[in-house]
């Protein structure tokens, strides 16, 4: 009888065997499935041999079969998906997240946990933590980049690569190195599943806005709507804020309204801080646009309302927005009563060289006001050693800031008691050079904006040493200037963007224009009247294609400017009045060109501020 039931249980394990091992076959092409497939195997040949060989009874190989089937479902569960130990800590990373509560994030988890050792996990935390840094208000999309192409190395499932793979498009694209973007889209999108092709309909309608294409972009992300609208996540938050901006791109002020309201409804109900600091800054910009103030003020109200008091990066992204609504609406008042709160709620609770960026924040704002900027320039003068200990590159932006108003104050001889900070001032930005070059070579080739931003800094530099060593020959010396901001124009033009590609052409002109009201060197003013000429020719023809686009209005003031200088009054009277019909505050503008504003004003308006 027992060599029956050995027998029986014989074929009954035999079976069990070939079953097993015929749903473990899909499973075999992923080397993700691989390593416990081999060992549950030999752990099944191990139990049948012990078995058959009399070792153990039939009872005791069914316990050790049902421990294997157990191995067996917690092993598949942990390749594919995070195990037990790690889910708390990554559902609170990404709460987190959620909560926009970045800062805290640092503290918490300056590195991954030792128990974070499953693959899946893994993954998980790399994809929360890269989110992170492309959403905190200083985006770390270089760093962002490089864990996502880390992640490409581990052995991945198709969705999880394709999903990477998407994100990797867009931190590509904010580092604007869009043609690099755009190839690895074009491979990645033919893998898509249908459920998830809102992705890349939204994806094709920021390529579409790139290239100029706004309408075609317009109707990528109303098709992304219609994919998407029955699930209400992130993504569609996303898509209803670009359609927000899509539709007052090409006019149509209603819909620009609704969809950013639906955006920041959105965004309130999946409490996800990074969209509602988008989407009401984008609703309140809108009302003021209209000239509907009363709506501005009440949804101004309600953000302020959805702000945590205890989380320092909520604070600081609400206090930056006050700032520029204050800007908008020309209240002096509550600008500088949004400084003194500023001083009192966040300014205690930020690092100490977090403190030192924030100063010279508020001394540009009190530069420009200007109001209480003196005593602000004192303190960073007697603050100068902390400054000069900041790392590369933040020492350098920081110092600027102060260099130029020290600049500006050295050109009307009112340095008075801050001669000496200027000359200190002037010998480090002339050694800056050396930082920035060694800065340049170590970044990667697709950081193509801040590449392109150090080029800009590189021009800047040469100006400042042509202060403290005037050239022989001043056409040489510009021509080299020149070079670098048309090497700008070429590198952007390489990659992919042609709108920003139009700013050096202006930053050009307008050097051109700032030198010329100074010299009486005829032979350099014909240079300069030449090429200023030349290139605000080249920046009217591009920026046609880009008319709607928010960041046109900028360019329109100055085009209607240097055209002022050349001569050329109808021109600058049509590009003056195209920014008039905009309808656009210029107080959402930088000093210099709301004083080329009022400069176009003065000529064609009176007084239109």
């Amino acid at each position: 009888m027992s060599e029956l039931l050995k027998l029986l249980l014989g074929a009954v394990f035999s079976v069990l065997a070939t079953l097993f091992l015929a749903l473990l076959k899909p499973l075999w092409r992923h080397k993700r499935h691989r390593n416990y497939i081999l060992f549950s195997v030999f752990l099944l040949c191990i139990i049948l041999t012990l078995y058959f060989s009399g070792f153990f009874a039939g009872w005791i190989a069914s316990i050790l079969l049902a421990l294997l089937a157990i191995y067996i479902f917690v092993a598949y569960h942990a390749a594919t998906r995070p195990i037990f130990l790690e889910t708390s800590v990554l559902s609170n990373l990404a709460a987190l997240v959620r909560e926009g509560r970045y800062t805290e994030i640092d503290k918490r988890f300056p590195k991954r946990p030792f128990y974070i050792r499953s693959i899946p996990g893994r993954i998980e935390w790399n994809l929360l933590w890269a989110r992170k840094l492309m959403v905190q208000e200083q985006p770390r999309l270089r760093d962002a980049y490089e864990m996502y192409s880390e992640l490409l190395s581990f052995p991945l499932f198709e969705k999880e690569e394709n999903k990477i793979r998407l994100n990797q498009v867009l931190a590509l694209f904010l580092l604007g190195d869009t043609n690099k973007a755009k190839s690895i889209f074009e491979r990645t999108k033919q893998k898509i599943d249908q459920d998830k092709y809102y992705e890349i309909l939204y994806l094709q309608s920021l390529f579409d806005e790139r290239a100029g294409e706004f309408e075609k972009a317009r109707q990528s992300l109303l098709s992304a709507v219609g994919e998407h609208d029955n699930v209400k996540d992130m993504q569609l938050a996303k898509i209803y804020n670009n359609l927000g901006r899509m539709e007052g791109m090409l006019g149509n002020t209603t819909n620009t309204l609704h969809y950013y309201r639906k955006s920041a409804e959105l965004a309130l109900h999946l409490k996800e801080k990074f969209l509602v600091h988008i989407a009401y800054p984008n609703l309140i910009d809108t009302y003021l646009l209209n000239g509907d103030n009363k709506n501005a003020a009440s949804f101004l109200d309600e953000y302020s309302n959805l702000i945590d008091k205890n989380n320092i990066d909520d604070l600081l992204r609400f206090h930056n927005y006050k700032l520029e609504y204050a800007r908008q609406i020309k209240n002096k008042i509550l600008l500088l009563d949004t400084l003194t709160q500023g001083r009192i709620e966040i300014l205690p609770k930020i690092p100490a060289q977090e403190q030192l960026v924030f100063e010279i924040g508020e001394l540009r704002i009190r530069w420009n006001t200007p109001y209480g900027w003196d005593e602000k320039l004192f303190w960073v003068r007697h603050s100068l050693p902390e400054y000069l200990k900041l790392e590369f590159p933040s020492r350098y932006f920081e110092l600027k800031e102060v260099f130029n108003i020290l600049r500006d104050l050295a050109k009307t001889n009112n340095l008075g008691p801050f001669a000496d900070l200027f000359s200190q001032l002037s010998d480090f930005m002339r050694r800056s050079k050396k930082d920035i070059d060694q800065y340049v070579l170590e970044l990667p080739d697709y950081c193509v904006d801040e590449r392109c931003s150090w080029e800009k800094e590189k021009a800047f530099l040469r100006k400042v040493q042509k202060a403290d060593e005037p050239p022989i020959d001043l056409i040489d010396f510009y021509e080299g200037m020149f070079e670098h901001l048309r090497n700008i124009k070429d590198i952007q033009l390489q990659h992919g963007n042609p709108l920003p590609a139009i700013e050096p052409d202006l930053n050009i002109a307008d050097e051109c224009m700032g030198v010329a009201q100074q010299i009486r060197d005829i032979a350099v003013i014909n240079y300069l009247r030449k090429n200023m000429q030349k290139h605000l020719d080249n920046a009217c023809r591009d920026l046609e294609k880009f008319r709607q686009h928010p960041t046109s209005n900028e360019y329109t003031v100055r085009i209607a400017r240097y055209a002022l200088f050349m001569g050329n009054k109808e021109r600058a009277r049509k590009y003056f009045d195209d920014f008039v019909r905009s309808k656009i505050s210029i107080y959402h503008y930088a000093a210099w060109i709301q004083r080329y504003y009022k400069e176009l004003d003065s000529e064609f308006l009176g007084c239109n501020t």
